[in-house]
Formats: C-alpha cells, structure tokens, sequence
C-alpha cells in the first residue's frame, strides 16, 4: 500500500512537472514570437535565458495553479470513474483530457477574477490551445505512471 502511495506521488509530480514546464516553454516561445514579428531580432542564448527566467518567474504562481488544478482534476476523474461509472482504472486518455480541462479551466478563469490575462502566451487561439495541450500532455504522464487501483478480488503486487 505504502508502495501504491509513493508511486502516486511520483507519478503526480511528474505531470505537474511536465506540465508546468511544457506551459511555461509555449508561454515564452510565443511571447518572443510576437516581439519577433515585430522585428525585434531575438537570439538562441537570449530565448534560453528568457525561457529559464519565466520558468523561475512563472512557478510560485503559475505552478501552483497547474499542480492545485491537476490535483482536483486528478481527484474529480478518480471519484466519478470509482463511484459513478464502476471504472476504477480510467484509461489514460481519460488522464490526458483532465489535464487539458485543467488548464483550460485556469486560464478561462484568470480573466473574470483578476481582468487579465496573465499568461501572455495564451491570448491568442493557438496559444491557449498549446496551453491546454501542456495540460494533456502532463495528464498523459500521470495516467500511464499513476498505480493501478487492485479489482476486488485481484492480490495487489
């Protein structure tokens, strides 16, 4: 059982992990894309010190939000999957999708609470979908690492 905890454990910080990092890489790239096409020339090193520097800047806050939302989202799918539909091992497709609603959810929110934007590499279409993409991609991390929950009757390893 102590075993099953820790791997849940690894498995959480993983996808928080890899989302947070996949959401502040797109955020970064897309915000020097626009200063790009605005003929500002942009370097490789200068892109990998912005990158670096948002991936600080961006973790208490923005971190946070990504591992509270995984977290609940997380949670959420693991209730209704046990108790409403008697699946206690949801696919991880299924892991993926509350990722991205994760995301999704975070971002559609920090506008009507806080009047703005604040992951600027979110404001346009494409940039919010890859947003919600680094959602899905940490849930599909957390799904296929996550332990599996023993059927009734099957022994646990």
């Amino acid at each position: 059982m102590r075993r099953r905890k820790t791997k849940a454990v690894l498995a959480f910080i993983a996808a928080a992990v890899t989302t947070f990092l996949l959401a502040s890489i797109n955020h970064t790239l897309f915000v020097l894309h626009e200063l790009a096409e605005l003929g500002i020339a942009i370097s490789t090193s200068i892109r990998m010190q912005a990158i670096s520097g948002d991936m600080a800047g961006l973790l208490p806050g923005y971190g946070a939000v990504i591992s509270l939302g995984l977290l609940l989202a997380f949670t959420f799918l693991k209730f209704i999957s046990k108790k409403l539909v008697n699946q206690p091992n949801p696919q991880w497709y299924w892991w993926g999708l509350a990722g991205g609603f994760t995301l999704f959810s975070a971002l559609m929110l920090m506008q009507p609470l806080l009047n703005i934007t604040l992951i600027a590499g979110a404001r346009s279409d494409f940039g919010f979908a890859m947003q919600c993409l680094s959602g899905v991609c940490g849930g599909v991390i957390y799904g296929m690492l996550r332990p599996q929950t023993p059927i009734a009757g099957e022994k646990e390893l």
